[in-house]
């Protein structure tokens, strides 16, 4: 679904992937900061402590929300571009944390 995802939006017409139900929705937009940090920045802090990812399999009536999850799963979906966030937005010491929780088994 990650190909459908890369649209983004929330606009149902050309996007396959289903509508998020709407506690879910509101859930989301209470547990993530879209309004006020970037999904890379969000990546860059978070993505150690994320296995999974899936929420941008789902399309939300917010279109910011719904670019941010987006966004975000692409970010994650590349450990590449997550050391690059990290690079971008860590302290030299939150980036060694970072690294450290990697290597944590799960």
């Amino acid at each position: 679904m990650a190909g459908a995802a890369a649209t983004g939006g929330g606009d149902a017409s050309d996007d396959p992937r289903p509508l998020a139900m709407l506690a879910a929705e509101l859930d989301h937009r209470a547990s993530f900061p879209y309004r006020d940090m970037s999904p890379e920045e969000y990546a860059a802090r978070n993505a150690a402590d994320i296995l999974v990812f899936s929420l941008a399999d789902y399309r939300y009536r917010d279109a910011d929300l719904d670019r941010w999850m987006v966004r975000l799963q692409e970010i994650l979906c590349d450990w590449t571009v997550v050391n690059e966030c990290r690079r971008r937005y860590l302290t030299p010491e939150e980036m060694a944390r970072a690294l450290e929780r990697d290597a944590e088994e799960p």
